[in-house]
């Protein structure tokens, strides 16, 4: 009998077919559970990123307490003590992003930096009549576990708690969670099914994480006019500066630049052409500046200068090189020639002086520079 070619030819068709069937579907579930696990780990990796953080943040701020109190209640510390442990509880709640606040086993809020506790709670409210987060706190404290979860008013929440010194008192670190902290593993999921399998997934991820920390940045320690760093900003460099004492024959100094009146440009001409003077004056000032030294848009109308390493005589020079030329310019402005003064307040830092005690010498410093008449730089140490 001879062979029925067609029928032969068509079931191995059918074979190839089956057989491309089945190599396409386990490329596309191969793919999946590729990218799932590398998605997942990303953000694994990203979240114990955020764990860290807050666990720094709560450790620091209960080092700092421990240290303030020396186990004593909160209601015998002096109005001095108070202000001084809020102070830090600030600047960690600033520099973490997160809330810092202190409580006992009753719940009761007993102590917040100035931005207040959870809920805009303040000391001596009770937490425990909000459900979600004083289930979190009595997770902790019941079951003694290292952190816990809550919903808050647009964000979950992320707390960890830690005991003090003080008796039944404990420091809690809360910090709000990016939406894609527990959003993006699903989404992303359903995205990258059978389109870009584990390499644009990880990309993909990357991205996200990183326009997130950027954006981060961005909001909280630049000037988004300038592209200097804001007032946070420099307060963050300053305290890395603090940290690393000077030489005593090369000390830091700060140069504190105000803009004369500079009010009256915006109320004449207008925020645009304010905004643009501000732009071509902070451009100018980098470029007058060596590359290790800082500049940042510390007010409104004001430029703070960090200049390392440098003697008194140095700073002089740095102020009535900044002084001489900004005055000089000649802003163009819907065709009228206006010109800027700036009075310049000067301090150079000495090895016991604080952080504070540097920045307000400064700021006095520039007060009296504005006051004067003929001459508009004025030094805290004394140089003429």
């Amino acid at each position: 009998m001879k062979p029925n070619l067609s029928l032969d030819k068509h079931i191995t068709t059918n074979t190839k077919l089956a057989l491309q069937t089945r190599i396409l579907t386990l490329f596309i579930l191969l793919t999946i559970g590729l990218t799932s696990i590398s998605v997942y780990r990303e953000i694994n990796n990203a979240q114990a990123q955020v764990k860290k953080s807050l666990a720094i943040a709560t450790s620091l701020s209960k080092n700092a307490i421990d240290n303030l109190s020396k186990g004593r209640a909160l209601d015998t510390l002096s109005h001095i003590e108070k202000n001084e442990l809020q102070a830090q509880i600030n600047s960690l709640t600033q520099h973490f992003n997160c809330q810092l606040y202190i409580i006992n086993k009753e719940e009761n809020l007993l102590f917040t930096g100035s931005e207040g506790g959870p809920f805009n709670t303040a000391a001596g409210q009770q937490l425990h009549n909000i459900t979600g987060l004083s289930q979190a706190i009595s997770k902790i404290l019941a079951e003694q576990k290292e952190e816990a979860y809550y919903d808050g008013i647009s964000n979950q929440h992320l707390l960890k708690i830690l005991p003090l010194e003080s008796p039944n008192m404990f420091i809690v670190g809360d910090t709000p969670l990016p939406a894609w902290y527990m959003n993006l593993g699903g989404s992303l999921y359903f995205l990258f099914i059978g389109l870009t399998g584990l390499l644009l997934a990880r990309k993909w991820i990357k991205q996200a994480i990183t326009d997130w920390r950027r954006q981060n940045l961005s909001q909280t320690i630049m000037d988004s006019l300038t592209s200097l760093p804001n007032r946070r900003g420099m307060e963050l460099f300053l305290q890395q500066a603090f940290a690393t004492p000077s030489s005593a024959t090369n000390p830091h100094s700060l140069l504190l630049i105000s803009l004369d009146h500079f009010a009256q440009v915006n109320i004449h001409y207008g925020t645009d052409a304010g905004d643009m003077i501000l732009k071509q004056i902070s451009s100018r000032i980098r470029t007058l500046l060596d590359s290790e030294d800082l500049v940042g848009r510390w007010d409104g109308d004001t430029f703070l200068i960090l200049h390392k390493g440098i003697s008194d005589t140095n700073a002089a020079t740095i102020a009535e090189k900044v002084f001489l030329d900004i005055n000089r310019i000649n802003f163009d402005i819907a065709g009228e020639t206006v010109r800027i003064n700036i009075s310049i307040g000067v301090h150079t830092i000495n090895d016991p002086d604080t952080q504070r005690f540097s920045l307000a010498h400064t700021e006095q410093a520039l007060r009296k520079a504005k006051k004067k008449e003929d001459h508009h730089v004025v030094y805290s140490n004394g140089i003429a």
